[in-house]
């Protein structure tokens, strides 16, 4: 994933493959690494494209899902960055999925707190042997809030506040919700409930629960299987009838926008412009 960063864009996620990071390395974006061997590859395709590529060690901060280990595993990653020719140091990405999604209130800052002490001990040791450190990249959207009244913090990895979901609502995190996900009910035949055009292929589905109505309170989404979801609605002060359009809030807005090929960007009922996401064709 890239996120806009102190110097353009920011590849998040470490990359093991040679052909891509030479791609990538083409781009001009700040890259991380959490073993000496991309560190290599890195090196070899900055000099091959005569380039010069920035380098963050990916720390882990105890998620395990990526990151060179705190302490003396970090300094060796550190070090052969250092060492490489056309690879430019500049720091540490202690980003956490624990601190982004933690319970609210207290628990959500002693996990942050936590994470960005690991990181800066880490940060301190690479200083104490002489290599630059002076990027200290992590935090989200779920964390913003706390991470920025953290001193040590350099650069603050929030992307999702933009569009929002509920996943991050119901962590009580208060953006505004700006992706909507644009249903029809295409069957109306039952008192109970109304069927849309909106399923699996429509919504995120790595949630326990399902999207939400706007303007439809005291209904409830249940899915229905690829292209159609229920919405009961006999707790509704009205039942919507067929063809009606129906906004939905998605559960987990990245997933969801990688299910479409482009994004309507509305002001009010006008369409200001069309994002494309992807072209599916290539």
């Amino acid at each position: 994933m890239c996120k806009a960063g102190i110097s353009g864009l920011l590849l998040t996620s470490p990359v093991a493959d040679p052909i891509k990071i030479a791609r990538i390395v083409e781009t001009g974006s700040m890259v991380v690494v959490d073993h000496v061997q991309q560190a290599a590859w890195y090196a070899e395709a900055a000099k091959a494209a005569g380039r010069t590529a920035d380098v963050l060690i990916d720390l882990d901060v105890g998620d395990h899902r990526t990151g060179a280990r705190p302490g003396e595993h970090a300094l060796t990653v550190a070090c052969a960055v250092d060492q490489a020719p056309n690879l430019r140091l500049r720091g540490i990405q202690a980003y956490s999925v624990r601190g982004s999604h933690a319970v609210a209130g207290e628990e959500r800052r002693r996990v942050s707190e936590e994470v960005f002490g690991v990181a800066v001990e880490t940060r301190d040791a690479m200083a104490r042997a002489g290599l630059r450190a002076e990027i200290l990249s992590g935090g989200s959207t779920g964390s913003a809030d706390i991470d920025l009244k953290l001193k040590d913090l350099t650069e603050l990895q929030a992307g999702s506040y933009v569009m929002m979901d509920l996943a991050y609502r119901r962590l009580g995190v208060e953006f505004e919700n700006a992706m909507i996900v644009l249903t029809t009910v295409v069957s109306a035949n039952h008192s109970g409930f109304v069927t849309v055009d909106g399923g699996f292929k429509a919504f995120s589905t790595d949630r326990s629960y399902g999207p939400e109505a706007l303007d439809l309170p005291g209904s409830l989404y249940r899915w229905g299987g690829d292209e159609f979801g229920y919405v009961d609605v006999d707790q509704c002060e009205h039942k919507p009838r067929l063809g009606d359009r129906i906004e939905f809030l998605p559960p987990h807005c990245d997933p969801t926008a990688n299910l479409y090929d482009r994004i309507y960007a509305c002001r009010g009922e006008d369409i200001e412009d069309v994002w494309p996401i992807m072209d599916r064709l290539r």
